[in-house]
């Protein structure tokens, strides 16, 4: 508990006070904090008090300091002092508390009894919103839907009109207090709380990263590993009396010995929203680590929407690093032949280029789950992935034509080894000539790319409409006018509705590289269809190109694969 020089009597008192419990119902009259400032707010009915900001970048700094905690997230856009702290995992979470509590003992602000912890879930709907009868509301703050304006940091992309002022985290107390004096219970990050069973923890609240209805209802609780580490995911502590819990610390896994590390602003440039010649610069999010049995249970137990939040995504990635055949489609795999539709070893899928033709197209793009694996498997790190969360079954982003190339040589010799394509059979990026004859152009006359740049201007891939059908592909539907799509960033690559080839997403989600030089007179290649950052109508047409270095990242690029049956018959 802080106070000023001057205040010692007060101080006294307070601690007088909340030793014999009597400390509900005077944090009008005496200001409690912690020894670093934060504010602590009494829970009705309760001995406890909780911290009324989430614990911030300044704390978490003035522990990795004193002790020399093996941490090594790096967060993947910039944060200030104030800023909540993001990457914690729930047993980093715990040897903070632990760490603060010694440190206020040995100051005489806390008795023996006394210490810091993470909330358990009724402290947590405790400080909720409650209706007049005393039940719980619908949501943190009440049963309103959406939130009032400007009550929270949620994501400014995931609703139409919908700005709180941030893109990534906000500093604590940024917005309005709920009426228990809490800020931020949803949104800016995801909270750790106790939970009573197994080896995870739930996350409450929701974060900056979406506004998804069902993610901030009071009693969606997601569980998940408690190793998981995540730029969504923070922490804030409570006050209370009694033995430290032991499980959080005890079943967490071990960390491994790394040098101490402290918070520090990573500069990060936001995605461009216009003009796709120009590629943006984004910062790396680092790979979040947990157990094979960790990740099994996450996907058991994950909800049946396959993008319902950050989380999801992050844990759908983890359970995509396994090498070889995925067990679950691997019965009903079968080899592949010319003019029939085929499943991969990783369960990606093909369709025929044209009756009994030699060359099958992915179906979708490739996904996030896929790529990973290349990475894992090559021991590589995946260089410039977005700030934004991706993972699972979204598609793939901000994948070089160089790393793609390379990915799809990676999948041959896996196919081939497992028998499943034949030694003269190649995975590799589709032909200018072959993207189009995907998304419906037919043969198109002219022999270079930079010629065959929008020949037609007329034609999309779901067709002549514009804007497109609702919710018929991913774009940024936020600035178009008469359209609306449900995805901020990327999509899983089934969403949306697939052409007359059954093809999805080539009108979006991802821009997609192509083999093709934009010219004889350039070392530019072309890079094909629409993506998320699309709101005009021109880059939406199917015969728009542009073009970019092989060695370029763009968050907007990814790849769909094309598995040639017979190598010489490329176009």
């Amino acid at each position: 508990m802080m106070f000023g020089a001057n205040e010692p009597f007060a101080r006294l008192v307070a601690t007088a006070l909340f030793l014999l419990g009597l400390g509900v119902g005077i944090a009008q009259e005496v200001s409690v904090k912690t020894h670093q400032g934060m504010p602590l707010v009494p829970i009705a009915n309760s001995r406890s008090r909780m911290a009324a900001w989430e614990t911030r970048v300044s704390d978490w700094n003035a522990f990795l300091k004193a002790t020399g905690h093996a941490w090594d997230f790096k967060t993947p856009f910039e944060q200030g002092p104030d800023d909540p702290v993001v990457g914690v995992n729930a047993a980093d979470a715990q040897a903070y508390c632990d760490w603060l509590t010694r440190v206020e003992r040995d100051e005489r602000r806390l008795s023996s009894r006394q210490l810091y912890r993470l909330p358990t879930d009724d402290e947590w709907l405790a400080v909720t919103t409650k209706r007049p009868d005393g039940g719980l509301s619908r949501f943190p703050w009440g049963d309103e839907w959406p939130p009032p304006e400007k009550s929270a940091n949620f994501s400014e992309r995931s609703m139409l009109g919908w700005k709180d002022g941030f893109v990534h985290t906000a500093p604590v107390g940024s917005f309005p207090p709920l009426a228990s004096g809490i800020h931020d219970l949803a949104g800016n990050v995801w909270e750790w709380v106790q939970s009573p069973s197994g080896s995870s923890a739930v996350l409450r609240g929701g974060s900056w990263a979406y506004l998804r209805e069902k993610l901030l209802m009071t009693d969606y609780v997601y569980e998940v590993p408690m190793t998981l580490r995540a730029p969504t995911i923070g922490f804030r502590l409570v006050l209370g009396e009694g033995a430290a819990p032991a499980r959080v610390v005890a079943e967490a896994s071990p960390e491994p010995v790394v040098p101490k590390s402290v918070v520090t602003p990573t500069a990060m440039t936001e995605p461009a929203t216009s003009g796709l010649e120009s590629p943006p610069g984004v910062a790396a999010v680092p790979a979040v680590e947990s157990t094979p049995a960790e990740a099994a249970t996450a996907m058991a137990s994950a909800p049946d929407d396959d993008f319902s939040s950050d989380v999801d995504a992050l844990l759908r990635k983890l359970a995509g690093g396994a090498s070889g055949m995925d067990s679950s489609i691997q019965e009903n795999l079968r080899p592949a032949a010319a003019g029939e539709p085929f499943t991969n070893g990783v369960g990606m899928e093909f369709v025929p280029l044209g009756e009994g033709t030699s060359v099958l197209i992915g179906r979708y793009e490739v996904r996030a789950r896929d790529y990973d694996k290349w990475l894992r498997a090559t021991g590589r790190v995946w260089e410039g992935k977005p700030a934004f969360l991706i993972g699972g079954e979204t598609a793939a982003a901000s994948v070089s034509q160089e790393n793609a190339k390379q990915f799809c040589g990676w999948l041959t010799l896996e196919d081939r080894s497992d028998g499943l394509i034949p030694a003269g059979a190649v995975y590799r990026l589709p032909t200018d000539r072959e993207w189009s004859l995907a998304a419906g152009l037919g043969k198109e006359v002219w022999e270079q790319p930079e010629q065959r740049h929008l020949a037609d201007e007329e034609t999309f891939p779901w067709g002549k409409e514009w804007p497109p059908p609702a919710g018929s592909v991913n774009l940024d539907s936020k600035k178009i006018d008469g359209y609306e799509d449900e995805f901020p960033y990327t999509a899983p690559v089934k969403s949306g509705q697939p052409n007359a080839l059954g093809i999805y997403n080539m009108g979006g989600n991802v821009s997609e590289w192509c083999e093709d030089q934009w010219s004889t007179r350039s070392s530019e290649v072309v890079i094909r269809g629409g993506s998320w950052l699309v709101s005009e109508r021109e880059p939406a047409l199917s015969s728009y190109r542009s073009k970019a270095l092989p060695r370029i990242v763009r968050p907007d690029v990814g790849l769909r694969c094309v598995l040639d049956l017979n190598s010489r018959s490329s176009n």
